[in-house]
């Protein structure tokens, strides 16, 4: 790996875990408090008010209940951090527990039918739908509807046919919907985008029972990931922010479906997934604590 690259990554990772555990701690609890009032009260939209001395007038904030949700995942990079210097089942199950807040705000985006809030996008919602191979066929199909969805009607900061994604993370996308869990998927938009030569080798060999061949095609793909690894805004990076560089959500997805297929993944080796291989195949029940269990609930049943 490059160390200047990977050093770069380890202090945006160690800024934003100071800016969410530190810096921001308050709003991420009053954030939590509103998950527990939608759960228990069924309220959708929560208003902050506060004094500003510096403007000398009275603030306020309301919050949509799905933009809530999709905040709380931030908290993810809190167990990342100390997942990546010592690797455990506990933090992995923390991470992933911390996860499902980024595929339940798409799940409920699509349930709901609401305007698309301007922080959310399609690169976003791809993620989210990669995440949900940990969870179940709702969170699957719900956000890979989503994820259709926003594609179809990009917010003016995204061109997708422009992205590098568009050859790799959406048809990659479009390829698992359609052909593992048998998701209808919307055939003139999966068609107009096509991978590039390192993912169309990788999704048709991901599931190769050849040690070498196996390796060659996770190796290529985490390399890749690197590769795209910047902070620049420039050609629409792929993997721009901290979670996204060190979740390389698209590969774990195919180590997951290896794993669930009873293939062997422990063979495979490389810095950016070795921490994760031992769990990916884990059953996701664990995933969740008593907030996330209730949250699904409250979500699907607000929806039926």
């Amino acid at each position: 790996m490059d160390k200047k690259k990977l050093n770069t990554m380890k202090r945006a990772l160690s800024e934003m875990v100071e800016q969410v555990g530190s810096t921001s701690v308050e709003i991420y609890q009053r954030k939590r408090s509103y998950v527990q009032e939608y759960i228990t009260q069924g309220k959708v939209h929560f208003t902050h008010k506060w004094h500003d001395d510096f403007l000398e007038q009275d603030c306020e904030l309301t919050y949509p209940i799905t933009e809530v949700i999709h905040d709380l995942h931030n908290e993810l990079c809190l167990p990342l951090e100390h997942f990546l210097k010592a690797p455990n089942e506990t933090l992995f199950r923390a991470i992933l527990a911390k996860a499902y807040y980024l595929t339940a705000a798409y799940m409920r985006l699509h349930l709901s039918g609401e305007e698309q809030p301007e922080s959310f996008n399609a690169s976003d919602s791809c993620f989210a739908f990669l995440a949900s191979f940990f969870f179940g066929q709702e969170e699957q199909k719900h956000s890979f509807f989503a994820f259709q969805n926003l594609l179809a009607q990009p917010n003016d900061c995204e061109q997708p046919q422009e992205m590098d994604a568009a050859h790799t993370l959406f048809p990659l996308s479009f390829l698992l919907a359609k052909e593992h869990l048998s998701l209808e998927a919307d055939i003139s938009q999966a068609s107009s985008f096509t991978f590039n030569d390192l993912y169309r080798t990788a999704c048709a060999g991901f599931a190769e029972e050849d040690k070498d061949k196996a390796q060659q095609i996770f190796s290529g793909l985490c390399d890749y990931h690197l590769k795209q690894c910047r902070s620049s805004n420039k050609a629409f990076p792929e993997f721009e922010h901290p979670i996204e560089q060190w979740m390389p959500w698209e590969i774990l997805a195919l180590l997951r479906l290896r794993a669930l297929k009873g293939l062997d993944n422990s063979f495979i080796d490389h810095p950016l997934i070795s921490p994760f291989i031992p769990f990916v195949g884990l059953e996701p029940q664990g995933f969740f604590d008593d907030e996330q269990k209730l949250l699904r609930r409250a979500v699907l049943q607000e929806f039926s």
